[in-house]
């Protein structure tokens, strides 16, 4: 009896040595370090001898482990500035890659450069699955953005962008019909951009599913969140928005927070709205300080030639309609006009400050257009949804396949 007993346990150690291993070993994760510069072998192995972050064999060697396993790349502390992190056809879809720099906010990539020439940054293109964690991006350097996504299944966590003066389009930003499913979350914006096309979150041309989540915004030059042309089923929930009114310096401006523009610069135009959007628990603040810009928090925007079967462009009749007719009227007119569904537009549970308008739609004509009669800007705010329900498109926490 004694010796069945001991038999029967020897057997249920093993069971449970191999159901620890199996366990283990899907678990597991590869972890690499990545520095400004190598030192020693600089193979990515340890935090004693990490890699350059550009170097292109380790990320090869992410690629393949990626196939089997997770994969955490870590950046250690320092200045980033000797190139962009150019990551192309990257990301598996069981298997998560995670980009991290320290916690203390001190890994940095920088914008150096003065002459367009990009000195740091990173770019996801035909990328997946992967989170990218406690990264800075900063400096005074001249350059497009300093990330880009084309991708699917992307999340920004705990990062920030700020002091970024000099950017072109965007801060960050995404594009292209197959990105879908880009998250910031706890993320920081701040300063950021000169003029009125550098933008902190620059979407554009069709990516669907970008949510911002628990962010803060602070004085941008341009649109602080951009949804442009069939960007679609958008996110923006409690988030901080202020505009200083002391920024970009001499020329101080109140730009808009959330924009939803769309620009016909050929005729006819090319470009169309999105209309599924998600507004809630944001704070939209302009400072009691003069300056120039609408004060306008949300703003759907048309400028340019009609795109085909369209018609954004406005009347005189049809201008006093959206300025001065019944709500049914206004909502029939821009869903004919403009295929803009004001029913799919949920925005609840928001404060404001010091706005003049607390959401509108502007069409103008430009590149040549000719102005049918009205080129203003209509107050849209009454026309939304305010029913405090998320629409069922929206599954928060949906950011790995």
């Amino acid at each position: 009896m004694r010796s069945m007993d001991a038999v029967r346990i020897k057997r249920f150690r093993a069971l449970v040595f191999t159901l620890v291993a199996v366990a283990t070993a899907a678990s597991a994760e590869t972890v690499y370090y990545v520095a400004p510069a190598a030192n020693a072998a600089g193979s990515g192995a340890s935090e004693a001898a990490p890699a350059l972050y550009t170097r292109n064999n380790l990320w090869k060697q992410v690629r393949r482990d990626l196939k089997k396993q997770p994969v955490t790349v870590r950046f250690l502390v320092g200045q980033y500035i000797d190139g962009p992190l150019n990551l192309i056809d990257i990301g598996h879809p069981a298997h998560r890659l995670v980009l991290e720099g320290d916690p203390s906010g001190k890994s940095r990539l920088m914008a150096i450069n003065m002459d367009g020439t990009p000195s740091s940054g990173l770019f996801l293109n035909n990328a997946q699955n992967i989170t990218v964690r406690h990264l800075s991006f900063t400096g005074p350097g001249t350059q497009d953005y300093l990330t880009h996504v084309q991708g699917r299944y992307i999340a920004f966590e705990n990062c920030a962008w700020t002091g970024l003066n000099a950017i072109k389009y965007g801060a960050a930003g995404a594009s292209g019909n197959q990105t879908h499913h880009v998250l910031y979350r706890n993320c920081t914006f701040a300063r950021n951009g000169l003029h009125p096309g550098a933008h902190m979150i620059n979407n554009a041309h069709g990516p669907q599913h970008i949510y911002i989540i628990d962010c803060t915004f602070e004085d941008c030059g341009g649109d602080y969140v951009r949804f442009r042309d069939r960007v679609d089923y958008c996110v923006v929930q409690g988030c901080t928005f202020r505009s200083s009114g002391m920024w970009p310096g001499a020329k101080p401006i109140h730009a808009c927070f959330i924009s939803i523009p769309v620009f016909g610069q050929s005729n006819p135009g090319n470009e169309s709205f999105g209309t599924h959007f998600l507004f809630k628990n944001n704070a939209f603040v302009y400072a009691g300080r003069q300056a120039a810009g609408p004060q306008v928090p949300i703003i759907f925007l048309h400028s340019g030639y009609d795109p085909q079967g369209r018609h954004h462009l406005m009347t005189r009749q049809e201008g006093d309609i959206l300025e001065h007719g019944p709500p049914a009227e206004r909502k029939a007119l821009l869903k004919r006009n403009c295929n803009l569904d004001m029913d799919e537009v949920h925005v609840f549970n928001n404060t404001s400050k010091n706005v003049i308008i607390e959401a509108a739609f502007s069409s103008r004509p430009a590149f040549g257009a000719e102005s049918k009669g009205w080129a203003e800007e209509a107050p849209v705010f009454d026309l939304f949804n305010h029913t405090p329900e998320d629409p069922d498109w929206f599954v928060e926490g949906k950011q790995q396949p």
